[in-house]
């Protein structure tokens, strides 16, 4: 049979080898943390500005961590990149929810609401303009960038119909008809989304910036 000190000798190996592990596991989760925010930070810099692209120092870093990520030149890593910039949207839907009177949550908790019933029934029809409004600037966003997919899309069949339009200018010459055919073509799917939302997007920006 081991002697205590051998046991306790064992023990305090074990304890050591755990502890290092939980080092180890810690040191990860950490340094994947601080990846996921460097990315965040540096897409959503784009975000004070709805409609324009990351800051060209932020593209090598993150065009590092997509190669990391195998997600270069694939459809996910682009709706990565987007929903990253989204941040923008965040703080517009934070600033409008924080001007619904108080009352209407304590009428909602007398009647017995619950959380879902609250969300569904009172909170959703109340956000719906700003809702609307984060819509329209995301998606005029994603379909007009030209530098995000241009960066980190380079197979033809996966570009977007922005890039499609560029595809006409040669190193020397311009393919006018086709550049102007595939520039209206890119315009009209956005003139008729932005007819079609256009009067919620002031009224969704004012009770945004108004509290009271």
């Amino acid at each position: 049979m081991a002697s205590v000190e051998e046991r306790e000798e064992f023990l305090g190996e074990v304890g050591a080898v755990l502890r290092l592990e939980e080092m180890c596991c810690v040191r990860q989760r950490q340094v994947l943390t601080r990846q996921a925010v460097i990315v965040v930070r540096a897409v959503g810099r784009s975000s004070d500005h709805p409609g324009s692209s990351p800051p060209v120092d932020s593209l090598v870093p993150l065009y590092l961590m997509l190669v990391d990520a195998n997600q270069v030149d694939t459809l996910t890593g682009l709706v990565i990149m987007y929903l990253a910039g989204a941040v923008f949207c965040f703080f517009l839907i934070q600033g409008y929810m924080s001007s619904m009177p108080y009352v209407i949550i304590e009428a909602a908790r007398i009647d017995g609401a619950g959380v879902v019933k609250f969300f569904w029934r009172i909170v959703l029809p109340l956000i719906r303009p700003i809702l609307v409004t984060v819509g329209v600037f995301q998606t005029m966003w994603v379909w007009n960038d030209f530098i995000t997919p241009n960066v980190f899309i380079s197979s033809p069949e996966k570009r977007t119909i922005v890039l499609q339009v560029y595809s006409a200018v040669g190193e020397f010459t311009t393919d006018w008809p086709a550049f102007m055919t595939v520039s209206v073509l890119a315009l009209i799917p956005m003139v008729i989304f932005f007819v079609f939302t256009q009067r919620h997007i002031v009224s969704g920006l004012l009770a945004g910036g108004i509290k009271g």
